[in-house]
């Protein structure tokens, strides 16, 4: 993961926005490192949730999921690639 610093920085400003967005709302948050839990819907700030998901695009998402990938799982899906 370190070999992407970049991509990690940019989840991390992320997380944070998201997380600074969340308690201005006025919301406890319980959240872990891959998802927000919800007690009730009706009581979570949606618009927080929307913002969030639209600055996630798809193509950020691919980047900063592959990223995260173990060596061994790139060096595997590159033999794969090269095999096709």
């Amino acid at each position: 993961m370190a070999s992407k610093p970049q991509t990690i920085e940019a989840y991390q400003a992320e997380r944070e926005r998201f997380v600074v967005e969340w308690k201005k709302a006025g919301c406890r948050l319980d959240m872990g490192k891959s998802r927000v839990r919800v007690k009730k819907l009706e009581q979570e700030p949606l618009k927080v949730i929307g913002r969030a998901v639209r600055r996630m695009t798809p193509g950020k998402f691919v980047k900063a999921y592959e990223a995260g990938l173990p060596e061994s799982v790139k060096k595997k899906r590159a033999e794969a690639e090269g095999s096709s």
